[in-house]
Protein backbone atom coordinates (compact mmCIF):
# COMPACT_ATOMS: atom_id res chain seq x y z
CA UNK A 1 0.00 0.00 0.00
CA UNK A 2 2.31 3.06 -1.46
CA UNK A 3 2.37 5.58 1.48
CA UNK A 4 0.86 4.45 4.08
CA UNK A 5 1.88 1.71 6.65
CA UNK A 6 0.09 -0.73 8.53
CA UNK A 7 1.70 1.02 11.53
CA UNK A 8 1.03 4.20 10.74
CA UNK A 9 -2.92 3.20 10.49
CA UNK A 10 -3.07 1.34 13.82
CA UNK A 11 -3.71 -2.20 12.02
CA UNK A 12 -1.80 -5.27 11.69
CA UNK A 13 -2.11 -8.24 9.78
CA UNK A 14 -1.54 -11.44 10.62
CA UNK A 15 2.27 -11.49 10.65
CA UNK A 16 2.30 -8.43 12.74
CA UNK A 17 -0.09 -9.82 15.06
CA UNK A 18 1.68 -12.71 15.46
CA UNK A 19 4.93 -10.72 16.14
CA UNK A 20 3.57 -8.32 18.25
CA UNK A 21 1.71 -11.48 20.54
CA UNK A 22 5.36 -12.60 21.11
CA UNK A 23 6.84 -9.07 21.71
CA UNK A 24 4.20 -8.78 24.48
CA UNK A 25 5.23 -11.96 26.27
CA UNK A 26 8.59 -11.15 26.35
CA UNK A 27 8.09 -9.11 28.85
CA UNK A 28 8.10 -11.29 32.05
CA UNK A 29 4.72 -9.36 33.91
CA UNK A 30 2.65 -10.16 31.16
CA UNK A 31 3.93 -13.70 30.65
CA UNK A 32 3.35 -14.29 34.02
CA UNK A 33 -0.37 -13.01 33.99
CA UNK A 34 -0.70 -15.07 31.13
CA UNK A 35 0.41 -18.22 32.69
CA UNK A 36 -1.63 -17.74 36.15
CA UNK A 37 -4.99 -17.15 33.80
CA UNK A 38 -4.03 -19.99 31.25
CA UNK A 39 -2.50 -22.99 32.92
CA UNK A 40 -4.05 -25.37 30.78
CA UNK A 41 -3.33 -25.28 26.97
CA UNK A 42 -4.05 -27.86 23.94
CA UNK A 43 -2.83 -27.27 20.31
CA UNK A 44 -3.64 -28.89 17.60
CA UNK A 45 -2.35 -29.26 14.57
CA UNK A 46 0.35 -29.04 15.48
CA UNK A 47 2.64 -30.10 12.49
CA UNK A 48 1.58 -26.87 10.79
CA UNK A 49 2.92 -24.27 13.48
CA UNK A 50 5.29 -21.91 12.21
CA UNK A 51 8.54 -20.76 14.11
CA UNK A 52 7.14 -17.55 15.24
CA UNK A 53 3.77 -19.77 16.37
CA UNK A 54 6.22 -22.08 18.12
CA UNK A 55 8.29 -19.37 20.40
CA UNK A 56 4.71 -18.02 21.14
CA UNK A 57 4.22 -21.55 22.82
CA UNK A 58 7.37 -21.67 24.39
CA UNK A 59 6.50 -18.28 25.76
CA UNK A 60 3.30 -19.14 26.63
CA UNK A 61 3.79 -22.26 29.05
CA UNK A 62 7.06 -23.01 31.08
CA UNK A 63 8.74 -26.33 30.22
CA UNK A 64 7.08 -27.98 33.08
CA UNK A 65 3.46 -26.88 32.27
CA UNK A 66 0.47 -28.18 31.76
CA UNK A 67 0.62 -28.30 27.86
CA UNK A 68 -1.02 -31.09 25.17
CA UNK A 69 -0.42 -30.90 21.58
CA UNK A 70 -1.66 -33.38 18.79
CA UNK A 71 0.03 -33.78 15.47
CA UNK A 72 0.71 -35.64 12.76
CA UNK A 73 3.71 -35.31 10.56
CA UNK A 74 2.31 -36.78 7.55
CA UNK A 75 -0.60 -34.09 7.32
CA UNK A 76 1.71 -31.13 7.26
CA UNK A 77 0.65 -28.69 3.99
CA UNK A 78 1.68 -25.23 5.17
CA UNK A 79 5.60 -25.62 4.74
CA UNK A 80 5.24 -22.85 2.16
CA UNK A 81 4.61 -20.48 4.75
CA UNK A 82 6.91 -21.96 7.06
CA UNK A 83 5.43 -24.57 8.92
CA UNK A 84 7.42 -27.32 9.58
CA UNK A 85 6.54 -31.00 11.49
CA UNK A 86 9.98 -30.70 12.80
CA UNK A 87 8.56 -28.87 15.83
CA UNK A 88 6.92 -32.31 16.98
CA UNK A 89 10.13 -33.23 17.69
CA UNK A 90 11.74 -30.18 19.27
CA UNK A 91 8.26 -29.86 21.26
CA UNK A 92 9.08 -33.33 22.90
CA UNK A 93 12.65 -32.15 23.38
CA UNK A 94 12.08 -28.38 25.27
CA UNK A 95 9.17 -29.53 27.27
CA UNK A 96 9.08 -32.38 29.86
CA UNK A 97 6.70 -34.70 28.41
CA UNK A 98 5.40 -37.11 30.79
CA UNK A 99 3.68 -39.32 28.13
CA UNK A 100 2.81 -39.84 24.51
CA UNK A 101 -0.22 -41.23 23.15
CA UNK A 102 -0.19 -42.35 19.42
CA UNK A 103 -3.60 -42.93 17.81
CA UNK A 104 -3.87 -45.84 15.51
CA UNK A 105 -7.10 -46.18 14.96
CA UNK A 106 -8.75 -44.69 11.53
CA UNK A 107 -12.53 -44.35 12.14
CA UNK A 108 -13.13 -42.52 8.70
CA UNK A 109 -10.82 -44.11 5.69
CA UNK A 110 -11.13 -47.50 4.74
CA UNK A 111 -7.62 -49.28 5.07
CA UNK A 112 -7.31 -49.16 0.74
CA UNK A 113 -7.16 -45.15 1.51
CA UNK A 114 -4.46 -45.59 4.65
CA UNK A 115 -2.09 -47.95 2.17
CA UNK A 116 -2.49 -45.45 -0.37
CA UNK A 117 -1.37 -42.63 1.42
CA UNK A 118 1.56 -44.69 2.67
CA UNK A 119 2.54 -45.20 -0.46
CA UNK A 120 2.85 -41.95 -1.51
CA UNK A 121 3.98 -40.83 1.80
CA UNK A 122 7.79 -42.29 0.98
CA UNK A 123 9.41 -43.38 4.06
CA UNK A 124 6.51 -42.81 6.49
CA UNK A 125 5.85 -45.11 9.05
CA UNK A 126 1.77 -45.21 8.78
CA UNK A 127 2.03 -48.84 9.14
CA UNK A 128 0.46 -49.09 12.75
CA UNK A 129 -2.66 -47.05 11.40
CA UNK A 130 -5.69 -49.70 10.91
CA UNK A 131 -9.05 -49.04 9.84
CA UNK A 132 -11.93 -49.89 11.26
CA UNK A 133 -14.15 -49.94 8.38
CA UNK A 134 -15.04 -53.11 6.68
CA UNK A 135 -15.48 -52.27 3.20
CA UNK A 136 -12.14 -51.30 1.00
CA UNK A 137 -13.13 -50.13 -2.01
CA UNK A 138 -10.33 -50.21 -4.80
CA UNK A 139 -8.65 -47.35 -5.86
CA UNK A 140 -8.31 -46.41 -9.51
CA UNK A 141 -5.27 -44.61 -10.83
CA UNK A 142 -5.72 -42.37 -14.24
CA UNK A 143 -3.24 -40.59 -16.19
CA UNK A 144 -4.21 -38.16 -18.60
CA UNK A 145 -2.85 -35.48 -21.07
CA UNK A 146 -3.74 -32.59 -19.02
CA UNK A 147 -7.06 -30.70 -17.57
CA UNK A 148 -9.36 -30.99 -20.49
CA UNK A 149 -8.86 -34.44 -20.99
CA UNK A 150 -9.80 -35.39 -17.44
CA UNK A 151 -12.46 -32.87 -16.70
CA UNK A 152 -13.91 -34.82 -20.12
CA UNK A 153 -13.21 -38.47 -18.27
CA UNK A 154 -14.42 -37.26 -15.03
CA UNK A 155 -17.58 -35.89 -17.11
CA UNK A 156 -17.98 -39.62 -18.70
CA UNK A 157 -17.34 -41.47 -15.86
CA UNK A 158 -19.77 -39.61 -14.03
CA UNK A 159 -22.39 -40.27 -16.64
CA UNK A 160 -21.43 -43.86 -16.37
CA UNK A 161 -22.18 -44.77 -12.43
CA UNK A 162 -25.45 -42.68 -12.67
CA UNK A 163 -26.53 -44.41 -15.74
CA UNK A 164 -26.83 -41.43 -17.89
CA UNK A 165 -28.47 -38.20 -18.06
CA UNK A 166 -28.19 -37.14 -22.08
CA UNK A 167 -28.82 -38.53 -25.51
CA UNK A 168 -24.95 -40.24 -25.91
CA UNK A 169 -24.62 -41.69 -22.46
CA UNK A 170 -24.64 -44.86 -24.37
CA UNK A 171 -21.16 -44.28 -25.24
CA UNK A 172 -20.26 -44.47 -21.93
CA UNK A 173 -20.75 -47.97 -21.36
CA UNK A 174 -22.51 -49.06 -17.87
CA UNK A 175 -21.00 -49.16 -14.43
CA UNK A 176 -17.74 -50.97 -13.77
CA UNK A 177 -19.66 -52.78 -10.95
CA UNK A 178 -22.93 -53.06 -12.80
CA UNK A 179 -24.92 -50.82 -9.97
CA UNK A 180 -26.22 -47.77 -10.80
CA UNK A 181 -25.89 -45.10 -8.43
CA UNK A 182 -27.76 -41.66 -7.96
CA UNK A 183 -25.86 -38.01 -8.58
CA UNK A 184 -26.53 -37.54 -5.00
CA UNK A 185 -23.28 -40.60 -4.53
CA UNK A 186 -21.20 -38.73 -6.63
CA UNK A 187 -18.43 -36.19 -5.16
CA UNK A 188 -15.61 -34.42 -7.38
CA UNK A 189 -12.37 -33.50 -5.14
CA UNK A 190 -9.77 -30.75 -5.88
CA UNK A 191 -6.46 -29.96 -4.49
CA UNK A 192 -7.96 -26.30 -5.08
CA UNK A 193 -11.15 -24.77 -6.38
CA UNK A 194 -9.38 -23.07 -9.88
CA UNK A 195 -8.83 -26.85 -10.88
CA UNK A 196 -12.82 -27.53 -10.58
CA UNK A 197 -13.39 -25.25 -13.68
CA UNK A 198 -12.39 -27.56 -16.37
CA UNK A 199 -14.45 -30.13 -14.85
CA UNK A 200 -17.66 -27.93 -14.36
CA UNK A 201 -17.58 -26.77 -18.10
CA UNK A 202 -17.49 -30.81 -18.88
CA UNK A 203 -20.19 -31.51 -16.41
CA UNK A 204 -22.34 -28.59 -18.10
CA UNK A 205 -21.66 -29.63 -21.20
CA UNK A 206 -23.32 -33.04 -20.61
CA UNK A 207 -25.97 -31.65 -19.16
CA UNK A 208 -24.99 -33.20 -15.83
CA UNK A 209 -26.62 -31.34 -12.49
CA UNK A 210 -24.06 -30.47 -10.04
CA UNK A 211 -23.55 -28.50 -6.83
CA UNK A 212 -20.04 -26.54 -6.42
CA UNK A 213 -19.11 -26.63 -2.46
CA UNK A 214 -16.66 -23.64 -2.64
CA UNK A 215 -16.22 -22.38 1.01
CA UNK A 216 -15.03 -18.80 -0.69
CA UNK A 217 -14.04 -15.50 1.30
CA UNK A 218 -16.63 -13.50 1.60
CA UNK A 219 -14.33 -10.83 0.95
CA UNK A 220 -12.65 -11.95 -2.08
CA UNK A 221 -14.80 -9.94 -4.26
CA UNK A 222 -12.95 -6.63 -4.89
CA UNK A 223 -16.44 -5.04 -5.73
CA UNK A 224 -17.74 -5.51 -1.93
CA UNK A 225 -14.12 -4.62 -0.62
CA UNK A 226 -14.68 -1.23 -2.24
CA UNK A 227 -17.93 -1.01 -0.89
CA UNK A 228 -16.43 -1.72 2.58
CA UNK A 229 -13.75 0.71 2.67
CA UNK A 230 -15.79 3.32 0.78
CA UNK A 231 -18.36 3.04 4.14
CA UNK A 232 -15.79 2.78 6.46
CA UNK A 233 -13.90 6.20 5.14
CA UNK A 234 -17.25 7.98 4.69
CA UNK A 235 -17.91 6.88 8.33
CA UNK A 236 -14.73 8.65 9.08
CA UNK A 237 -12.97 5.34 10.76
CA UNK A 238 -9.17 5.15 9.16
CA UNK A 239 -9.84 7.27 6.75
CA UNK A 240 -6.42 7.24 5.42
CA UNK A 241 -5.93 3.71 5.83
CA UNK A 242 -9.37 2.73 4.11
CA UNK A 243 -8.58 5.48 1.26
CA UNK A 244 -5.22 3.61 0.06
CA UNK A 245 -7.26 0.65 0.36
CA UNK A 246 -9.93 1.76 -1.64
CA UNK A 247 -7.75 3.10 -4.10
CA UNK A 248 -6.08 -0.50 -4.00
CA UNK A 249 -9.12 -2.27 -4.70
CA UNK A 250 -10.63 -0.12 -6.94
CA UNK A 251 -8.03 0.00 -9.06
CA UNK A 252 -8.46 4.05 -9.83
CA UNK A 253 -8.56 7.42 -7.24
CA UNK A 254 -11.40 8.27 -5.09
CA UNK A 255 -11.51 12.25 -4.85
CA UNK A 256 -12.85 14.31 -2.27
CA UNK A 257 -13.79 11.97 0.47
CA UNK A 258 -14.42 14.44 2.23
CA UNK A 259 -16.95 16.25 0.32
CA UNK A 260 -18.40 12.99 -0.16
CA UNK A 261 -18.18 12.01 3.67
CA UNK A 262 -20.33 15.76 4.38
CA UNK A 263 -22.91 14.42 1.82
CA UNK A 264 -23.54 11.07 3.23
CA UNK A 265 -23.14 11.94 7.03
CA UNK A 266 -27.18 12.13 6.91
CA UNK A 267 -27.81 8.64 5.58
CA UNK A 268 -27.64 5.55 7.10
CA UNK A 269 -28.43 1.87 5.98
CA UNK A 270 -29.85 1.11 2.93
CA UNK A 271 -30.15 5.03 2.01
CA UNK A 272 -26.12 5.03 2.21
CA UNK A 273 -25.48 1.67 0.37
CA UNK A 274 -27.17 3.51 -2.67
CA UNK A 275 -25.15 6.60 -2.03
CA UNK A 276 -21.99 4.49 -2.22
CA UNK A 277 -23.15 2.05 -5.60
CA UNK A 278 -23.91 5.29 -7.39
CA UNK A 279 -20.22 6.96 -6.25
CA UNK A 280 -18.19 3.79 -7.68
CA UNK A 281 -20.97 3.21 -10.36
CA UNK A 282 -21.92 0.32 -9.66
CA UNK A 283 -25.29 -1.78 -10.93
CA UNK A 284 -27.74 -2.01 -8.08
CA UNK A 285 -28.37 -5.29 -8.98
CA UNK A 286 -25.03 -6.71 -8.59
CA UNK A 287 -25.17 -9.96 -6.51
CA UNK A 288 -22.49 -7.86 -3.96
CA UNK A 289 -25.32 -5.03 -3.72
CA UNK A 290 -28.30 -6.82 -3.68
CA UNK A 291 -26.22 -9.56 -0.42
CA UNK A 292 -25.92 -5.73 1.43
CA UNK A 293 -28.37 -4.35 0.73
CA UNK A 294 -30.51 -7.94 2.14
CA UNK A 295 -28.52 -7.76 5.74
CA UNK A 296 -29.28 -4.41 5.80
CA UNK A 297 -32.87 -4.74 5.78
CA UNK A 298 -32.96 -7.56 8.31
CA UNK A 299 -30.67 -5.23 10.31
CA UNK A 300 -31.32 -1.84 9.80
CA UNK A 301 -29.38 -0.77 13.37
CA UNK A 302 -26.13 -2.68 12.44
CA UNK A 303 -23.43 -1.21 10.67
CA UNK A 304 -22.37 -3.21 7.27
CA UNK A 305 -18.63 -3.25 7.91
CA UNK A 306 -19.32 -5.19 11.35
CA UNK A 307 -20.81 -7.74 9.07
CA UNK A 308 -17.87 -8.29 7.08
CA UNK A 309 -14.81 -7.85 9.40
Amino acid sequence: MAGVSSEECGVWDYDDLLHEILRALEDSEIRATFREKKPVLFIDEFQDVSPIQYAIVRAMVEKNGAVTIIGDPNQAIYGFRGASPEFIHRFIDDFDLPSTVSLTIAYWCPQTFLDAAGAVLHGADVSGLKSIKRESPVIRIRKLSGPESEAAWIARTVERIVGGVSFESVNSGPPDNGELRSLFDVAVLFRANKLARPVARALENRGIPFAWARAGNFMESAELRCVWHLWEALKGRDREYNAARLRQAAGRQVNDLAVMAEKARALRGLQLLKYICQVLGYDPGLPVSNMVRQFLREFPDTDFPAFVS
